[in-house]
């Protein structure tokens, strides 16, 4: 979780900031947008943390190695012998 070293003072002041620059109507939709936003960087590093914690497997990359091995068959195919 993301976490944001922010006193109550701090926070009244962009909360009057936030009322003046948008206005009273659309403080909630403001809201939700950051509370959106919000959650999709806290998803984000949590993936991120998962997936440094736990690295896929080399057996998971076997479908890139195929696709190397296809490449470089085809490009023996392609090389015509020195003659």
């Amino acid at each position: 979780m993301l976490t944001l070293s922010i006193g109550f003072g701090e926070l009244v002041v962009i909360l009057l900031v936030t009322l003046l620059v948008v206005g009273p109507r659309e403080v909630a939709k403001v809201a939700r947008k950051l509370g959106k936003l919000y959650r999709r960087m806290d998803n984000a590093m949590s993936d991120l943390r998962s997936y440094v914690e736990n690295p896929s497997s080399p057996g998971d990359n076997s479908d890139l190695v195929d696709t190397s091995e296809k490449r470089n068959d085809s490009d023996n195919a392609n090389k015509t012998p020195a003659g």
